[in-house]
């Protein structure tokens, strides 16, 4: 029996932690790609006031 809840608990520590980084790599790329459409945006307005 409890042989058996060893195992459970194991494998919803480890679904758990799979959910962890799979959110948090998702939360990175958003970030990142927002930061990218942010300077992208500055760029231009950067070009812009140059000329």
């Amino acid at each position: 029996m409890s042989n058996e809840l060893v195992k459970v608990l194991i494998l919803f520590a480890l679904y758990a932690a799979l959910e962890i980084a799979l959110y948090s790599s998702s939360v990175g790329r958003l970030v990142s790609r927002a930061v990218r459409a942010a300077r992208l945006t500055l760029s231009e307005q950067d070009a812009r006031t140059a000329e």
